[in-house]
């Protein structure tokens, strides 16, 4: 696991590689609104973005999901405004 804290809004923050091998910032702590499932693969983190039935059965499973911290920043949202 990877941890780190956001540089703009300072929460603490997961990096999870994609499977295109770029990094994506995740929120640590599980949400009832994620979409993005976590595994490990030689102490790596793997992001996979679930989406349709993939995410609705995950989700009505109650597998863990989290969410991208690109999404959740208020940082970005305050930005936005």
């Amino acid at each position: 696991m990877n941890f780190d804290n956001c540089r703009d809004c300072g929460q603490t923050i997961r990096w999870a590689n994609k499977q295109d091998g770029k990094s994506m910032p995740i929120d640590p702590a599980p949400s009832r609104h994620g979409y993005i499932r976590l595994a490990s693969e030689n102490g790596v983190d793997r992001a996979i973005i679930l989406r349709g039935q993939r995410l609705f059965r995950a989700r009505a499973e109650g597998e863990k999901l989290y969410q991208s911290h690109v999404t959740t920043c208020e940082a970005r949202e305050q930005e936005a405004s």
